[in-house]
């Protein structure tokens, strides 16, 4: 089994990302690596400001790794900071996201993530990625989004620990990340990269 590593580096913090391969030939394994999500769209949502640099930065960088598109966007157009100082440039604001274009949407956690629990605008992306049964992703605090859009009822989730008060009608678990049909939570920053190997999973089924 070959085992490819990977560093992200933010101010002051070092992410090693290690992904099991498989056997056979270096190069094939490379390849298929490579290949997992080619051709499929994926969409990031983060707060303007604020958001847990990890849990864009780790996942975003898995999910091109395995040939995907992602698109980062938020409630406004700009340039935003993480909270460790991240910078990420909003490709298209969320008044003009399609969910039809796209077959995943991933919340983004961070404390500024909280401005997103009651915003429709975020709601109604989200439901809309439900109704067609596509891979809903949320980190951290966000799933208290997916929790307010009506989601989550009956579901299990996994979730920062100053949020699992929000959740009402989900079943939150001590797990550091839970797959539930359709939908994968991480319970924070250190679970991002599970997290994103979670989506992969399913993306590539």
């Amino acid at each position: 089994m070959k085992i490819l590593t990977q560093f992200i580096l933010l101010p002051g913090l070092v992410f090693l990302i290690t992904l099991s391969t498989g056997c056979g030939s270096e190069d094939n394994d490379r390849e298929e690596v490579t290949d997992l999500l080619t051709g499929k769209k994926i969409l990031m949502v983060i707060a303007p400001g604020k958001f847990r640099d990890e849990e864009l930065l780790i996942p975003r960088e898995i999910f091109e790794w395995q040939g995907a598109e992602v698109t980062l966007t938020a409630t406004a157009g700009g340039e935003f900071k993480g909270m460790f100082g991240a910078l990420a440039e909003v490709e298209l604001p969320l008044s003009e996201i399609k969910p039809a274009d796209y077959d995943a949407v991933i919340f983004v956690g961070g404390s500024g993530a909280q401005q997103y629990w009651d915003d429709p605008a975020v709601h109604t992306v989200a439901r809309e990625f439900q109704k067609e049964s596509k891979i809903i992703g949320a980190i951290c605090i966000a799933p208290v989004i997916l929790e307010r859009a009506g989601l989550l009822e009956g579901r299990k989730v996994a979730v920062f620990h100053s949020a699992a008060p929000e959740i009402k009608t989900g079943r939150v678990t001590t797990e550091r990340i839970e797959v539930d049909g359709n939908i994968v939570t991480g319970n924070g920053p250190d679970s991002a990269e599970d997290f994103a190997g979670a989506v992969v999973n399913l993306l590539k089924k």
